[in-house]
């Protein structure tokens, strides 16, 4: 305690006052030892002063980039100095408060990465569209970067298409069969059968189809 007393002193020294009554006790005649003892105090509560000036530059860099930009451990290490060398708490308060929002920043975009790549990691055919679609708009608002953002959408677009696709086939064997059994056109059903299980028709959807063509 004593120690940290002495070196608050030495923080709050005027060092501008301080030389002043140096120069004015040295015209006094004040003695050359008594001199000596202020000038060295000064110089150490000039380096102490320089040291947290120092410190509270170096955390106001590490803080004073967009939230998503901060490198974290950088700036709990530069926090963690600013506290040694004495920074005012109010001053480490502010820069704590800037350093958790980051962290929340950082965390909900990291959070909205890892849903849209699992709303995307299956087959195109699986994909749920709607709920990769609105993960891609959460990731976009929470920060994602644009590279893992256009990889992702680039993903839902192939999805989209081979669901419009397989969409499209089975529509057209719908169309295929829906006349009377006499009324088919077999071969004309049988290739629009073929296109839809290439498309990835499921076999519920293919069979009815199928029995219509056999009874055609």
């Amino acid at each position: 305690e004593t120690l940290r007393t002495a070196v608050l002193a030495e923080l709050e020294m005027d060092l501008a006052a301080a030389a002043a009554a140096v120069k004015e006790a040295e015209s006094a005649g004040v003695p050359a030892v008594e001199i000596e003892e202020a000038k060295s105090q000064m110089s150490v509560a000039e380096t102490a002063q320089q040291h947290r000036a120092e410190a509270l530059a170096a955390l106001e860099k590490a803080v004073g980039v967009p939230a998503l930009e901060v490198d974290l451990q950088a700036a709990e290490q530069a926090w963690t100095m600013a506290a040694q060398a004495n920074v005012s708490p109010q001053e480490l308060k502010n820069k704590q408060d800037l350093l958790d929002s980051a962290k929340e920043a950082q965390q909900k975009r990291d959070d909205a990465e890892t849903a849209l790549r699992a709303a995307v990691n299956a087959e195109l055919l699986q994909v749920g569209v709607q709920e990769a679609t609105a993960a891609a708009h959460a990731a976009s608002s929470a920060g994602v970067h644009v590279e893992v953002l256009a990889a992702m959408k680039a993903k839902i677009d192939e999805a989209v298409a081979a669901q419009q696709r397989r969409a499209a086939a089975y529509d057209v064997l719908q169309a295929a069969v829906a006349g009377a059994p006499l009324a088919v056109d077999v071969e004309a059903a049988l290739g629009a059968a073929a296109e839809a299980e290439e498309a990835g028709a499921v076999q519920a959807q293919l069979q009815p189809a199928r029995e219509k063509i056999e009874e055609a």
